[in-house]
């Protein structure tokens, strides 16, 4: 059959079962519903490729670490730093009469002294380092097996590389809508303004992991941006250096103005590069 009836069986398919299955089991399961989603876009790419019975879905799960091993490094350790110093930024420019011990990190671990910050901070990112990409590559390899594995060059054969990641990344963050209702509801003060950013942030970030995907021919690569991005969840920038409880949820990855601009710049500079490292 078509590549345009594949993507549209995925999506469809993907979009209805979220939808019910978050009505069903939020009420009964809490934020543990969101493991199940996530499964969801990953099992139905494969049913797609045993029903189609499509032999050019290679999910791009071949590691090519070799020739790879320089930008996959970076990626790791870049994106996380990239979005301290974004907040950093957006810190002492918007939130000058805000202090680093009424954040919302020092609120929620009851520090009451630089120190102990700074000591809590060591310990739980050394956890991180060692817990965490168990835990939470998982959840990764799902979500980038099948949007960036499956989708995205579904859509490449298509439209063109930068406008396949595009639309890639805007679906994504649309699958998203409904895991954040989850995770934010108790914390989100406006909830429409609140989804618009996440579309906008996921656009964003879509189009830097499908340059990944497109440079490295792995999705592994995009799949270490959104582990080392994850990674950081307990300690996030926004949390580190905002007092604000309330926010939209693409607050809580990315600190204020200068945290989303910054990301949307990187976007544009991947989305202009799409097209020429994109390899058919």
């Amino acid at each position: 059959m078509s590549t345009k009836k594949q993507i549209i069986f995925f999506l469809s398919t993907v979009f209805i079962l979220t939808i019910l299955i978050t009505n069903i089991l939020k009420d009964f399961l809490g934020y543990n519903t969101v493991i199940v989603i996530m499964f969801i876009p990953a099992i139905i790419s494969l049913i797609a490729k045993v029903i189609f019975k499509d032999k050019s879905a290679t999910f791009f799960i071949r590691l090519n670490m070799k020739k790879n091993r320089s930008i996959f490094m970076k990626t790791l350790i870049l994106m996380p730093v990239f979005m301290y110093i974004t907040a950093i930024i957006n810190y002492f420019i918007f939130k000058t009469r805000i202090g680093l011990l009424s954040s919302v990190a020092i609120y929620s671990f009851q520090y009451t002294s630089l120190f102990e910050y700074l000591k809590g901070i060591t310990y739980e990112v050394s956890n991180l380092a060692i817990i965490f990409p168990l835990y939470g590559i998982i959840q990764c390899l799902c979500e980038e097996f099948a949007w960036r594995g499956y989708l995205l060059p579904k859509l490449c054969k298509i439209t063109s590389a930068e406008k396949a990641a595009i639309l890639d990344g805007l679906f994504w963050g649309l699958w998203q809508l409904p895991v954040m209702s989850i995770l934010y509801r108790d914390s989100v003060s406006n909830p429409i303004i609140s989804s618009i950013m996440l579309i906008i942030a996921s656009i964003a970030i879509g189009s830097i992991q499908s340059y990944l995907l497109y440079r490295t021919e792995s999705i592994w690569c995009p799949l270490i941006l959104s582990l080392s991005m994850n990674s950081i969840s307990i300690y996030t920038p926004a949390a580190v250096f905002s007092g604000i409880a309330k926010g939209s949820a693409s607050s809580c990855i990315f600190s204020g103005g200068a945290g989303i601009i910054a990301v949307l710049i990187l976007s544009i500079y991947c989305y202009n590069k799409n097209k020429l490292v994109y390899v058919d």
